[in-house]
Order: structure tokens, then sequence, then C-alpha cells
């Protein structure tokens, strides 16, 4: 509740896209964790699709694009 997940994750974030050079990023979340969807929200990314993981358990797939995350970042 003191905002550090949400700070790791832009920073993780942030890495991928700048370091890393990635065109687009996903987040994998439980069904159920309602407080990592808020994360990846705040984020900036969208809810793309439900999945099922190789154990069958479903996931909410967010995501963004670099381009995304750059537009964001630059208001």
């Amino acid at each position: 509740g003191k905002g550090y997940a949400t700070e790791a994750a832009r920073a993780a974030v942030a890495w991928a896209f700048d370091d890393l050079g990635w065109t687009d990023v996903i987040h994998c979340i439980d069904a159920p964790n309602s407080a990592s969807i808020a994360v990846a929200e705040r984020l900036g990314s969208a809810w793309l699709r439900t999945a099922r993981e190789a154990d069958g358990k479903e996931v909410q797939v967010y995501g963004q694009s670099r381009a995304a995350w750059r537009a964001a970042r630059a208001v």
C-alpha cells in the first residue's frame, strides 16, 4: 500500500523498453489479483485477453507498446 510495487514495475518496464529494446510488454496476472491489475493499469497497460497458463491457471493479460509508454511519459 506504499507504492513499492508500482515503482518497481515502472522501473522494470522502463528497463525493458529503454535498455532491452522491447517493443511491447505484457503482464500475466492471476485472475483474482485485483491489486496487480491496478498496478498494470497505473502503468498505462490495457487489458488484452484472458489466457490459460500451462498448468491451466487463468490469467488476465495486460500490456502496452513502447510507443504508448513513451507517449504517456511525454505529457
